[in-house]
């Protein structure tokens, strides 16, 4: 007998089914976040009495940030690990969105932007690498990708209802909220990770 194949092993290594289920939990609820704002973030800019060509800029430059942040994620990750740049990435696109919340001028919405789109896609990189760490066959992958894809629909629809009952202030609350919620959802599946690489 020659042992146990690769996909064998790559399948008894698997995480439990609750943790990853949390994971892709916090996958979709980050991603219904980030639906949720990104669909009104030009009307926003508007409100806060901006010129929409000043809008557009701002949404310009957030779009180089975030190539930025996808580029320095993997600089990070050599340097720093995972938690660390997540919880950074998650919790501070929280408070990029939340700088949107009341009374806003040009300043806060180029920061809030900004700061929301290099953050989103600083983190993102990490969430599909934590989700390729739970399976040697690359099946959370597909299905933490599925999630993102469902909360970007899900987020606009989510939006229209917040708008009609509260303005933009109530989404972009709910928008950062729904960024710590996954926040929170994320700490299992990256604390079973450490832990095993911790006894491997």
């Amino acid at each position: 007998d020659s042992g146990p194949s690769q996909e064998e092993v790559g399948e008894a290594s698997t995480f439990s089914l609750p943790t990853r289920v949390i994971a892709l939990a916090a996958i979709l609820v980050y991603n219904i976040g980030i639906g949720v704002v990104w669909v009104y973030l030009f009307l926003v800019g508007i409100e806060a009495g901006m010129a929409e060509q000043d809008v557009a800029w701002a949404l310009t430059i957030s779009q180089f940030l975030g190539i930025a942040g996808a580029f320095l994620a993997v600089v990070f990750e050599i340097r720093f690990g995972r938690i660390l740049p997540l919880a950074i990435g998650v919790l501070g696109g929280a408070y990029s969105v939340y700088l949107l919340v009341g009374d806003i001028g040009a300043n806060r919405f180029w920061l809030g932007v900004c700061g929301f789109n290099f953050l989103w896609n600083l983190s993102m990189p990490y969430l599909l690498a934590m989700l390729a760490d739970f399976d040697a066959r690359g099946r959370m992958v597909v299905h933490g990708v599925s999630m993102q894809f469902i909360g970007y629909a899900i987020g606009p629809f989510l939006a229209a209802i917040l708008l009609a009952q509260g303005g933009f202030d109530r989404v972009n609350t709910a928008s950062a909220l729904l960024f710590a919620i996954a926040a929170v959802l994320l700490i299992p599946g990256l604390l079973a990770q450490k832990k095993e690489a911790g006894g491997s």
